[in-house]
């Protein structure tokens, strides 16, 4: 062993056996409580940057409340000033804008105006090619009448006879080269056809080989895959052969290896004072058993009692009926006795009058309340009190509702769009659908540019 070999120490280790042979130093403490303190006071400032923490929520909600509070005031300072005025009616004049373009008239008015346009664009596009042409026209014009002769009165006759003699030739040989084109197109119809015989020969038997040759190439194709199948089953069999004697290998190994795990265990179980123990648990159990054993068997005789007495007791109450039955059956059969022995010894010059519990006369079918029959009713008035009710309704101001506005907001704006239309079909249709839909008319919805 080398002795001046230098050893080599971890730090943490360095400083534990410089501990340990330097005497302890105790440190103030109130150097730790002030370190602690400082630690404490950044954890909190950290804490409160936290989204999740409830000190950052807290942050949250208060940096949102001076926000709300600033435009507060700025809005308190404007409407100081006279500003707010302004503002509040073009914020309302924008919204209802936004509302009803929105809205499917808005909509409808806007698609009118769009397809008015395009029209428009249409037409100026037409009108300018036109324009075009007709300059190209005028130029052409132009240029073929510099150049032309007017020396018309001259030997006009001699020049029309010589014109139809030029038409005639030229007739006579357009006849003749269309003759000649139709020859060579039947001569060279004949040699293709002549042509064209031994190939369409030979292109069938090269046919008829090559589906010979399909036909072949198949049934080998066929026997290939047949064979490929059956060697294919065979390896699958004795994959599945192999796996299962595999599996059945690793299932004796388990069960080994799981017996000799439950012999250990059992082993290191079955100790005597595991043994012990499972008798001082098992002779106590049966001691609380045996104490508490009576008060079951008192609960189940006491049971037995209460159920023996329901059945006294209804057994009891079932003879009384029977025996209140009988006796009620057989003072009736003493009263009809008497009855019968009353009517056979009633003397025949009683005069016997019947009256009736009952009222004995006809019910009519509906019955009319006299406080009902004497009230008049309302609509059997005279017509003066009638006439004089409606007009005073009628001079009672109406309920209120938004549409009065809504009507005058679209009629503003159809005139608006119709205005600018030049097409202003498509604008009047939607116009007409609104009127009828909304039960309105041209006296009740004016529209100026209509």
């Amino acid at each position: 062993m080398n002795f001046h070999r230098p050893l080599l120490f971890h730090k943490s280790e360095w400083e534990r056996l410089k501990k340990q042979t330097e005497p302890p130093t105790e440190k103030p403490v109130k150097y730790n409580v002030d370190y602690l303190k400082e630690l404490i006071e950044k954890s909190q400032e950290w804490i409160k940057a936290w989204p999740d923490s409830v000190e950052g929520r807290i942050r949250k909600l208060r940096e949102q409340e001076k926000i709300q509070h600033e435009k507060y005031m700025a809005l308190i300072t404007e409407k100081k000033k006279g500003k707010i005025k302004t503002f509040r009616a073009e914020a309302v004049k924008k919204a209802k804008k936004m509302i009803f373009e929105d809205s499917c008239y808005g909509k409808q008015l806007i698609s009118a105006f769009i397809e008015s346009k395009t029209l428009e664009e249409r037409d100026a596009q037409v009108q300018f090619q036109k324009k075009i042409r007709n300059d190209a026209i005028e130029k052409s014009t132009t240029n073929s009448s510099s150049y032309c002769t007017f020396n018309l009165d001259k030997n006009h006759e001699k020049k029309l006879e010589h014109n139809k003699l030029c038409a005639l030739q030229c007739t006579k040989e357009n006849k003749w080269m269309q003759e000649q084109k139709e020859k060579h197109a039947e001569h060279l119809l004949k040699q293709q056809n002549e042509e064209t015989k031994p190939l369409l020969i030979d292109k069938n038997n090269i046919e008829d080989e090559i589906t010979k040759e399909y036909q072949k190439s198949l049934k080998e194709y066929e026997v290939k895959q047949q064979t490929f199948k059956e060697q294919r089953k065979k390896q699958d069999e004795l994959d599945d052969a192999i796996i299962k004697l595999y599996q059945k290998e690793q299932n004796n190994r388990k069960c080994k290896i799981q017996k000799v795990f439950n012999k250990i265990h059992k082993d290191k179980q079955e100790t005597t004072q595991y043994r012990h123990v499972y008798k001082i648990i098992e002779d106590s159990l049966e001691t609380q058993n045996k104490r508490y054993q009576f008060i079951d068997e008192r609960i189940k005789s006491t049971e037995q009692q209460d159920l023996i007495k329901d059945a006294e007791e209804a057994n009891k109450a079932e003879f009384k009926r029977k025996t209140l039955q009988t006796v009620s059956q057989f003072n009736q059969n003493i009263q009809k006795n008497q009855d019968v022995c009353s009517y056979k010894y009633i003397c025949d010059k009683q005069c016997l009058i019947p009256t009736a519990k009952e009222d004995t006369r006809k019910k009519t079918r509906y019955c009319v309340n006299r406080d009902h029959a004497n009230s008049k009713l309302k609509f059997l008035k005279p017509k003066s009190k009638l006439a004089n009710e409606l007009k005073q309704r009628a001079k009672e101001p109406p309920a209120w509702s938004g549409t009065e506005a809504a009507h005058e907001h679209f009629a503003l704006v159809a005139d608006q769009t119709l205005q600018e239309c030049v097409y202003k079909n498509v604008a009047r249709k939607v116009v007409d659908n609104y009127r009828r839909l909304h039960n309105l008319n041209s006296t009740s919805l004016p529209v100026p540019n209509y």
